[in-house]
């Protein structure tokens, strides 16, 4: 997935072909254009592309392995950790049956967990936490 600023980049880039710039002169317009995140390798490789007749400002589909973890795996740790949050990553990779890498992205990037004080916590409040939060500053605002 490209940034704005790629994008913007690369559609001044390709204007520049189409008005007939050299690669070098491209450069120096986005130079001028205080496009600092281009260096001169990339304006010259999407210079070489649009020149070709590329038409897209996004990157093209890569093929691969997709980095999406079986829900399986993630259901198995989920149920885990609500029994007893102090588990080691190395336990739970063991009882999953899975890496200790994939174990640790699920915790952290699926389940949006970290570590505090030897106990697995959640990065957001649930519910609950919010009402008792609102409540509390719903008294100290009365008194």
């Amino acid at each position: 997935m490209t940034s704005k600023t790629d994008h913007e980049v690369r559609a001044n880039i390709k204007f520049c072909v189409k008005l007939g710039f050299t690669p070098t002169q491209t450069l120096e317009k986005l130079r001028e254009a205080k496009h600092t995140s281009c260096c001169r390798s990339l304006a010259f490789k999407w210079h070489d592309r649009y020149r070709k007749g590329r038409e897209m400002l996004e990157d093209d589909v890569r093929s691969g392995r997709p980095k999406k973890i079986a829900t399986s795996i993630q259901e198995k740790v989920t149920a885990l950790l609500d029994d007893d949050r102090r588990l080691t990553v190395r336990e739970l990779s063991e009882s999953v049956d899975a890496s200790l890498n994939t174990v640790h992205r699920v915790i952290a990037d699926e389940l949006k967990m970290s570590k505090v004080s030897a106990r697995w916590v959640p990065h957001l409040l649930t519910d609950d936490d919010k009402l008792r939060r609102l409540s509390a500053s719903q008294e100290f605002v009365k008194r």
